[in-house]
């Protein structure tokens, strides 16, 4: 199984890759269950001294 921020750096770099639509899964304890929400719509912290990217699928502003 690959980290995380590998798979994260994949799916924002590979362009071959990233053509899938992707969901991210979670524990939320309070619920009890697994919540699962489509990549497009996770909205990452902007990311100080890093030019802004712009893709198809989704908007990053650093």
């Amino acid at each position: 199984m690959a980290p995380i921020h590998e798979l994260l750096n994949r799916i924002c770099w590979d362009e071959e890759f990233s053509r899938g639509d992707f969901e991210l899964g979670y524990f939320d304890r309070v619920e009890g269950r697994i919540i699962v929400v489509p990549f497009r719509e996770i909205v990452f912290p902007p990311l100080s001294g890093r030019l802004p990217l712009c893709r198809d699928q989704w908007l990053l502003i650093g």
